[in-house]
């Protein structure tokens, strides 16, 4: 994989705080399957504000999206969102494209949540003293749920290195 590039990403800056992006980002994974059908939820973390999603791709175990909410100022926050391959990197030109359609997928996402939903005020969310400088690092290192889909495709995964690694020290 001599031409392989990194992950692809996007950062997107949007006038809403960062709490009350929280209070959305357990409905983004719906909304993003009414742009396109297939993705799954992962985990979610809001602790940190972070969603994963994954999308099971032909010939490959597909991709994992992870989008990150980030404090910029009290009325700023900074969406990341990187999609990264189960196995292997982006060393074709079909994945980078395939990819880049998938944050088109999540931006527009995005974007419909935000507009379509009017967002609530901050005491309406039970913790609303969030600041990203308390933030626990041990916290959170709890394990995240995950659907059977996303089990499966681990199980995989392990399987697919395990045989991987015998048939190279044989």
């Amino acid at each position: 994989m001599i031409g392989s590039i990194p992950n692809p990403r996007k950062s997107i800056t949007v006038r809403h705080s960062l709490d009350k992006l929280l209070i959305l980002l357990p409905n983004l994974c719906s909304e993003i399957n009414e742009v396109k059908s297939g993705y799954t939820q992962h985990s979610i973390d809001l602790t940190i504000g972070e969603l994963q999603v994954l999308k099971t791709e032909f010939l490959s175990l597909g991709v994992k999206i992870i989008i990150n909410l980030c404090y910029l100022e009290p009325e700023i926050t900074k969406i990341e969102i990187e999609v990264q391959r189960m196995i292997g990197s982006f060393d074709q030109s079909h994945e980078v494209t395939a990819a880049n359609k998938h944050l088109d997928v999540v931006t527009k996402a995005i974007s419909n949540l935000i507009s379509e939903n009017p967002i609530p005020n901050t005491q309406e969310r039970p913790s609303s003293n969030f600041h990203p400088s308390s933030i626990d690092p041990l916290s959170t290192l709890s394990n995240p749920e995950s659907s059977s889909s996303a089990g499966i495709a681990t199980i995989i995964v392990g399987i697919i290195i395990g045989i991987i690694a015998i048939y190279f020290f044989l």
